[in-house]
């Protein structure tokens, strides 16, 4: 566990779907990682995963399906993003799976993924 500003923030060591990612930081009495600003989002690159440079974490952004904007899990407003260029793509799969969870990638931005894919994920508490 890391501190960083008014937050305590923990890495998994496993990686899980988004919603039992939710769920797992709910019942450590956490929730998934929040990004609010440029800053706590270097604090996630340059401290957290300064020695794995090609991670990808699940965090707190969701997109519900019939709506195309973001939202955090908090509530919190949705002022800051790190998308990649081509991002939020909101694309469907050949599978038919909608991409409507956010995943902070080793390449220093975000994109958009279905919630089933199997990633690390970041509490914040």
């Amino acid at each position: 566990m890391v501190k960083y500003r008014h937050s305590c923030y923990y890495r998994s060591k496993i990686g899980r779907q988004w919603l039992p990612s939710k769920l797992e930081c709910e019942a450590m009495g956490a929730h998934l990682l929040v990004v609010t600003d440029s800053e706590e989002n270097d604090f996630i690159y340059n401290v957290l995963f300064r020695d794995e440079p090609n991670f990808q974490i699940f965090i707190g952004g969701f997109r519900l399906m019939e709506e195309s904007t973001y939202q955090w899990i908090t509530g919190e407003p949705w002022t800051f993003a790190n998308w990649n260029p081509l991002e939020p793509s909101l694309a469907v799969w050949d599978t038919g799976e909608s991409e409507e969870c956010v995943c902070i990638t080793g390449q220093w931005n975000w994109t958009d993924i279905p919630c089933n894919q199997t990633r690390m994920f970041v509490c914040e508490f």
